[in-house]
């Protein structure tokens, strides 16, 4: 095949003196000068091809002159911001282009994406260049978020400084943690029939839910009927909070009554004393947001 190709381009070079020759004398060195050049890439060029052709390392030594002849062709795109795309330097400042750098834009530093807070907004994939220009706050990867507790009842996922500068609330590193439990119940006291229900909603905040700080509120009903077929209703609510120690065990109150949390990783087991109804025992399961 490497015949092939060198014949072929002995031809074109034949052909390409002969049309030399029959030009005036006078510009005889000057084309003749044009003549080699020209040959010398058409050679190279061939060789060039076969070396891809064949696989062999030894053709690949005219890759420096033929990728020249390529940039005579041409600029190669380059990247153009803050836009981040790529283009010709030319139409990169013809565009409204502030800065063009040869080669892809994946390997240009203030096109990486990443993680960009800006005016109470969150974007996951944003080029850092862009970021900048909307005086935001950038960092490589995806958003570190967080517990944001904006009151003791309220706690959300965001970043920190969404947390910080949009709810002025306080951010902390971790996972959020929920918990809902519910009992109900009922039973005859004298001639009167009485049903009661607790509820109690509770979240946290931190790496592990066994020990992280618990705040939610609670509320009860107490609904007596009596025999004439009428109904007296006793709400009764309010917050709570508590933080178990390493083994997972908390005392705390609801309302003025003490109560016992016994805290795992995925379930939550609460005993509140309620004088002569007994013990009312709450469980649910742990859910990580």
């Amino acid at each position: 095949m490497i015949f092939n190709y060198i014949y072929s381009l002995t031809v074109l070079k034949l052909v390409i003196i002969n049309d030399c020759f029959l030009m005036k004398k006078k510009s005889f060195p000057l084309k003749k000068i044009a003549v080699g050049v020209i040959g010398l890439f058409l050679v190279a060029g061939g060789v060039h091809a076969f070396g891809n052709a064949s696989g062999r390392k030894e053709w690949q030594i005219f890759n420096g002159p033929i990728d020249w002849v390529d940039d005579l062709k041409g600029e190669r795109p380059g990247c153009c911001l803050p836009q981040c795309g790529e283009s010709d330097q030319i139409v990169c400042m013809e565009s409204g282009g502030r800065e063009w750098i040869k080669g892809s834009c994946e390997n240009v530093e203030q096109c990486k994406l990443g993680c960009c807070q800006y005016d109470c907004k969150v974007s996951e994939q944003m080029a850092h260049d862009t970021c900048n220009k909307l005086a935001g706050e950038w960092n490589l990867g995806k958003c570190e978020v967080g517990c944001c507790r904006v009151d003791v009842a309220v706690i959300e996922t965001m970043p920190y400084k969404t947390c910080s500068d949009c709810t002025g609330g306080s951010w902390k590193k971790g996972q959020i943690y929920t918990s809902f439990m519910e009992m109900k119940d009922s039973g005859v006291f004298g001639d009167n029939k009485a049903n009661w229900e607790m509820n109690m909603s509770l979240k946290a905040c931190g790496d592990d839910p066994v020990t992280a700080n618990w705040t939610g509120a609670w509320d009860w009903v107490w609904v007596v009927q009596f025999p004439d077929g009428t109904y007296k209703a006793d709400p009764a609510g309010g917050m709570t909070d508590f933080t178990p120690d390493s083994s997972g065990k908390a005392s705390f109150s609801i309302g003025k009554m003490p109560a016992q949390a016994t805290v795992s990783k995925s379930k939550m087991h609460v005993v509140y004393p309620m004088g002569s109804l007994g013990d009312i025992i709450l469980d649910g399961p742990i859910i990580k947001e």
